[in-house]
């Protein structure tokens, strides 16, 4: 294993995955197209070309949001990836007597902790100034070095700054304290994923929506619970010494938690879909629900067939039947979000 891949191994890019739901708002607020550009063509159809202007720059794809999202994940992953380094340093005695855990990186002393701790520093010190300076931000095109990028000052605070900040302080809560106290573990997790998303929102500008943080906080709740489950029964006694808080976990007791964490996230996404401003406004989003329901049902089935999925989401994708269900609820989705604004516009023009 080269050196670099030991210092990436390190960041665990497995788990950056989760980064991925700081775009989850601009998609459900319908950001991810620019939808001014349909209301100039709209107008230069209807008024004329002679009162109403469209440039040939003006584009229909908003891609400096997308640019702005792209470096707001990599600063969660950097943050992240801080965090993990941080955990394995706290951890590094016990990870050297862990079966698995034994071959990372720290515990097998491929790299020193002096050299963890100054990656973790610098992840830290990039990942933040960035979050801060591009937050958001507009290009400017110079005539005589192309384009160059602006902090945009008029939103007021940088918001998105301080979600990163957040992200990272409640992960470090978790390694210092909060891992070691039942149940406040998981909702953790929980909550850190809800921070994601709402770092999404800060840096498209739009508003946060109470819907988009309740349904991920009980998605992001079901599955780590799943995880508990799984850890419980594979490991069985040997589950304390994988984690301590174990101790005070029974698999009863995680059953009855995630019967109510699923429930609670199938009975929320269904309101979501059926309420009036999405029913109406966007679109016949509750034919999604048998997607909803698949999702929770073959992960329970997964969970309850005692196999390693669950113990690491990621590996969720390598499952056929999940991945299909959530490439055709994902297309749906958006499909559905955004093909009655365009149809609406396309058919005014045409």
């Amino acid at each position: 294993m080269s050196k670099l891949r030991k210092y990436i191994m390190l960041l665990r890019p497995q788990q950056q995955y989760k980064n991925a739901l700081i775009f989850m708002g601009p998609i459900f607020g319908l950001n991810f197209l620019n939808l001014d550009v349909l209301w100039k063509l709209l107008n230069f159809h209807l008024i004329g070309p002679l009162i109403f202007r469209v440039s040939p720059y003006d584009s229909l794809f908003n891609i400096n949001l997308y640019i702005t999202l792209i470096i707001g994940f990599f600063c969660l992953s950097g943050v992240s990836g801080a965090n993990y380094i941080i955990n394995d340093i706290i951890d590094i005695e016990k990870d050297k007597l862990h079966e698995d855990k034994k071959e990372r990186p720290l515990p097998s002393g491929e790299i020193s902790v002096r050299s963890a701790k100054i990656l973790c520093a610098i992840l830290l010190i990039g990942s933040i100034s960035a979050a801060f300076y591009f937050n958001p931000y507009f290009l400017f095109e110079h005539p005589v070095f192309g384009y160059l990028i602006f902090p945009d000052i008029i939103f007021g605070f940088p918001w998105s700054g301080v979600m990163v900040i957040l992200v990272f302080l409640t992960g470090l809560l978790y390694n210092l304290k909060l891992k070691n106290i039942a149940f406040a573990d998981v909702i953790t997790i929980s909550v850190n994923y809800v921070w994601r998303a709402i770092t999404g929102c800060f840096l498209a500008l739009i508003d946060i929506s109470a819907w988009l943080i309740i349904i991920i906080f009980l998605a992001a709740l079901f599955i780590s619970l799943c995880k508990r489950k799984a850890d419980l029964d594979l490991l069985q006694e040997d589950a304390q010494k994988h984690k301590a808080i174990y101790e005070y976990y029974s698999p009863t007791l995680i059953e009855n938690y995630i019967v109510i964490s699923g429930t609670s996230f199938l009975l929320v996404y269904l309101l979501y879909t059926i309420q009036k401003e999405t029913y109406f406004g966007f679109g016949w989003l509750s034919i999604t629900l048998p997607f909803a329901f698949f999702f929770i049902m073959r992960y329970m089935y997964l969970v309850y067939s005692k196999t390693s999925i669950p113990r690491k989401f990621q590996k969720v994708f390598f499952d056929r039947q999940t991945l299909y269900n959530f490439i055709c609820w994902g297309s749906i989705v958006v499909f559905v979000l955004y093909y009655s604004q365009i149809g609406f516009f396309l058919s005014l023009i045409f």
